[in-house]
Protein backbone atom coordinates (compact mmCIF):
# COMPACT_ATOMS: atom_id res chain seq x y z
CA UNK A 1 0.00 0.00 0.00
CA UNK A 2 1.12 3.13 -1.15
CA UNK A 3 1.50 5.94 1.16
CA UNK A 4 0.10 9.32 0.51
CA UNK A 5 2.07 12.84 0.43
CA UNK A 6 2.21 15.19 3.17
CA UNK A 7 0.01 18.13 2.84
CA UNK A 8 1.93 21.37 2.26
CA UNK A 9 0.36 22.77 5.21
CA UNK A 10 0.93 20.32 8.13
CA UNK A 11 4.82 20.42 6.95
CA UNK A 12 4.55 24.05 7.35
CA UNK A 13 2.65 23.69 10.46
CA UNK A 14 5.49 21.46 12.17
CA UNK A 15 8.31 23.11 10.66
CA UNK A 16 6.89 26.32 12.96
CA UNK A 17 6.20 24.62 15.52
CA UNK A 18 9.44 23.17 15.96
CA UNK A 19 11.11 26.66 15.49
CA UNK A 20 9.00 28.01 18.82
CA UNK A 21 9.86 25.08 20.61
CA UNK A 22 13.73 25.78 19.67
CA UNK A 23 13.36 29.85 20.58
CA UNK A 24 11.71 28.36 24.23
CA UNK A 25 14.16 26.34 24.05
CA UNK A 26 16.99 28.67 23.74
CA UNK A 27 15.42 31.66 26.52
CA UNK A 28 14.93 28.79 28.94
CA UNK A 29 18.69 27.64 28.58
CA UNK A 30 19.91 31.38 28.39
CA UNK A 31 18.61 31.69 31.73
CA UNK A 32 15.81 33.84 30.94
CA UNK A 33 12.12 34.20 32.60
CA UNK A 34 9.22 34.88 31.21
CA UNK A 35 9.84 38.60 32.04
CA UNK A 36 12.56 40.24 30.00
CA UNK A 37 15.42 42.83 31.17
CA UNK A 38 13.84 46.23 31.69
CA UNK A 39 15.17 49.11 30.05
CA UNK A 40 15.49 52.89 30.47
CA UNK A 41 15.03 55.88 27.58
CA UNK A 42 14.96 59.68 27.94
CA UNK A 43 12.85 61.37 25.41
CA UNK A 44 11.94 65.18 25.59
CA UNK A 45 12.16 65.26 29.72
CA UNK A 46 10.59 62.32 30.01
CA UNK A 47 11.62 58.47 31.32
CA UNK A 48 10.58 55.72 29.81
CA UNK A 49 10.44 52.13 31.29
CA UNK A 50 10.72 49.65 29.09
CA UNK A 51 9.48 46.08 30.79
CA UNK A 52 9.04 43.16 27.57
CA UNK A 53 7.62 39.83 28.43
CA UNK A 54 7.37 36.76 26.59
CA UNK A 55 3.76 35.38 26.28
CA UNK A 56 3.50 32.20 24.99
CA UNK A 57 5.66 31.98 22.34
CA UNK A 58 5.67 36.02 21.55
CA UNK A 59 6.56 39.05 23.21
CA UNK A 60 4.50 42.26 24.42
CA UNK A 61 6.41 44.98 26.01
CA UNK A 62 5.00 47.18 28.92
CA UNK A 63 6.04 51.01 28.69
CA UNK A 64 5.99 53.46 31.89
CA UNK A 65 6.58 57.28 31.03
CA UNK A 66 7.71 58.92 34.15
CA UNK A 67 8.88 63.14 34.10
CA UNK A 68 10.50 63.76 37.89
CA UNK A 69 9.84 60.71 39.34
CA UNK A 70 5.77 60.99 38.90
CA UNK A 71 4.19 58.49 36.51
CA UNK A 72 2.25 59.86 33.93
CA UNK A 73 1.19 57.11 31.30
CA UNK A 74 1.67 53.17 31.25
CA UNK A 75 0.58 50.83 28.86
CA UNK A 76 1.32 48.48 25.88
CA UNK A 77 1.78 49.09 22.18
CA UNK A 78 -0.98 47.11 21.67
CA UNK A 79 0.82 43.50 19.82
CA UNK A 80 2.42 40.72 20.51
CA UNK A 81 5.47 40.35 18.36
CA UNK A 82 7.81 37.34 17.10
CA UNK A 83 11.26 38.89 18.65
CA UNK A 84 11.54 41.14 21.99
CA UNK A 85 13.65 43.97 20.29
CA UNK A 86 10.36 44.50 17.67
CA UNK A 87 7.91 44.46 20.88
CA UNK A 88 10.13 47.22 22.51
CA UNK A 89 10.53 49.03 19.83
CA UNK A 90 7.02 49.07 18.71
CA UNK A 91 6.71 49.51 23.00
CA UNK A 92 8.75 52.87 22.50
CA UNK A 93 7.85 54.12 19.47
CA UNK A 94 4.25 53.90 21.04
CA UNK A 95 5.17 55.95 24.24
CA UNK A 96 7.20 58.62 22.18
CA UNK A 97 4.11 59.34 20.12
CA UNK A 98 1.82 60.04 23.58
CA UNK A 99 4.86 62.31 24.81
CA UNK A 100 4.08 64.09 21.62
CA UNK A 101 0.85 64.05 21.57
CA UNK A 102 0.37 65.42 24.85
CA UNK A 103 2.94 68.04 24.36
CA UNK A 104 0.91 69.27 21.38
CA UNK A 105 -2.20 69.72 23.21
CA UNK A 106 -0.68 71.45 26.66
CA UNK A 107 1.20 74.26 24.03
CA UNK A 108 0.92 74.62 20.27
CA UNK A 109 4.06 76.19 20.23
CA UNK A 110 6.07 73.89 21.56
CA UNK A 111 9.37 72.89 20.06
Amino acid sequence: MKSRPVPIWIKLKKLVYSQKVKERRRIQQSGMNALGDMSDHSYKGHNITLIPSLEGYMWACQYVIQKSGKTEMDGFAGNTYSSREEAESAALARAKTLIDESKLNKDPLWS
